[in-house]
């Protein structure tokens, strides 16, 4: 999914993923498979956020917290608690569309 170059890069959105979702949620464990799915899906939208300058976006709350990603970030949709789709279209978002949302077979909106 990610290349692991960028991973090593500490100034790459991919690296403040990673980073936030260990930080923000420790007790996800990548070994265990229930959590697995759990860990791909904050990372895909955390490498988003990161991505588009999401501190700057108009709204969004919810995101990067260890809250319910179906139900509190806002403007994640989802379907049987799987991300389904993301609205954030005229939400300022600045910067480009990470690779890592083809986690998601979703309907995606910038």
């Amino acid at each position: 999914m990610t290349d692991g170059g960028q991973l090593d890069n500490t100034s790459s959105p991919q690296y403040e993923a990673m980073v936030s979702v260990n930080t923000v949620n420790p007790q996800l464990s990548p070994s265990d498979p229930q959590d697995q799915n759990e860990i791909l899906t904050r990372y895909a939208l955390s490498t988003l956020y990161f991505s588009t300058e999401g501190e700057t976006w108009l709204n969004n709350t919810g995101w990067l917290s260890a809250d319910n990603v179906c139900t509190s970030w806002v403007f994640v949709g989802c379907n049987n608690s799987l991300v389904a789709n993301l609205t954030l279209k005229d939400n300022a978002l600045d910067g480009s569309i990470p690779s890592e949302l083809r986690t998601f077979s979703a309907s995606l909106s910038k």
